[in-house]
């Protein structure tokens, strides 16, 4: 998707609220696989979604009922735009009768949002397709891409465009 970096901002403000949910659904004590959690967690927000997606791959074939493992490796799953397995884990999440009811409402929540991104991103892309296809003259064309830009300003399709009209003007 064009406009991924700006995807997975919003994603990642998005887990933020996962982030120590799933950790109520689990015994007192010492959580074995939060130390593996606690290292995909880093490097998710490093931006290395497959190595988050390893290291929790990892720990839930250690820990196959640990409900922030699946939560976190369906939260990776999406962001790094794998969405058959993370919606596979959601609805695991979502159809578990051991899962508490705050963390289905936050899988649900997340779905939502992951959705309005996606619904924004594909606006975003037609707005940019119509203006590439017009036929208005090069300086309005940067115009309404500054006018996208302060509106999106992390949408990377709309700022290689823009510097491919500065030029070729």
């Amino acid at each position: 998707m064009k406009n991924n970096l700006t995807l997975m901002l919003v994603l990642a403000i998005m887990t933020l609220p996962f982030m120590g949910q799933a950790n109520a659904a689990q015994p007192s004590g010492e959580n074995p696989s939060s130390s593996g959690i606690q290292q995909a967690l880093v490097l998710r927000k490093q931006g290395d979604f497959n190595g988050a997606i390893k290291r929790l791959l990892i720990q839930l074939k250690e820990n196959p009922q640990d409900l922030q493992v699946k939560l976190e490796l369906a939260a990776s799953y999406y962001q790094a735009g794998h969405f058959a397995p993370g919606s596979a884990l959601f609805k695991q999440l979502l159809k578990g009768k051991d899962t508490p009811a705050n963390i289905k409402s936050n899988v649900v929540h997340f779905i939502n949002q992951y959705k309005s991104a996606i619904a924004h991103g594909a606006l975003l892309d037609e707005s940019l397709q119509t203006l590439r296809q017009s036929s208005d003259a090069v300086p309005l064309k940067i115009s309404k891409l500054n006018t996208m830009l302060a509106t999106s300003p992390n949408y990377l399709a709309a700022k290689r465009y823009l510097i491919s009209l500065y030029l070729s003007h």
